[in-house]
């Protein structure tokens, strides 16, 4: 009796695991499309918000210029040729252009260039170095760059990597030019 109580208890502990995996092998192809598509998620005291990176930084990157500029310079270009061969390549070399950037008003507004990313762009804000829209724009923009880098190779597209180096390009734009605060 207790061998079968304990096949019976077994069976109840694994049952909704096993059918979990099950329903992921059968859907693993739908399961990323849906991902994407997630933009909230809550669980029990646990929520989390997704919003559309790309237009939220577009929105930012447009409140922060009164006239849309040509915003992609000669090293902006070559990243867009490079997106077209290494998508990631691009992204990170982008991004490595704003963070040039942001040291470089770092050391004009006597800013600890040692914080991390996010206290170093809150200091430039603070400095006024940057706008208010500006840090909005490069703590998105810093967020696709952490998914660019994680993603799987055919996740991250040409495409994408093209419209991340624009967007740089726009917000070094906008870091050249004087805030608006």
């Amino acid at each position: 009796m207790v061998t079968l109580d304990f096949i019976v208890e077994m069976t109840k502990a694994v049952a909704w695991p096993i059918a979990a995996i099950a329903i992921a092998i059968i859907f693993r192809k739908t399961i990323p499309n849906l991902i994407e598509r997630l933009s909230s998620f809550k669980y029990g005291g646990f929520e989390a918000a997704f919003a559309n990176q790309a237009a939220n930084i577009a929105e930012n990157i447009t409140r922060t210029s009164d006239q849309p500029p040509s915003f992609v310079d000669s090293d902006g270009e070559r990243l867009l040729s490079l997106a077209q061969e290494s998508p990631r390549a691009a992204v990170l070399e982008a991004w490595l252009r704003v963070e040039r950037k942001l040291h470089q008003l770092a050391e004009e507004r006597h800013v600890d260039i040692r914080n991390n990313p996010m206290t170093l762009v809150r200091s430039l804000r603070d400095a006024q170095a940057i706008s208010s829209e500006t840090e909005r724009a490069l703590n998105g923009l810093r967020q696709l760059r952490n998914l660019a880098v994680h993603a799987h190779s055919d996740e991250l597209s040409s495409q994408k990597a093209i419209e991340f180096v624009t967007y740089a390009s726009a917000l070094l734009w906008t870091m050249n030019a004087p805030p608006k605060i």
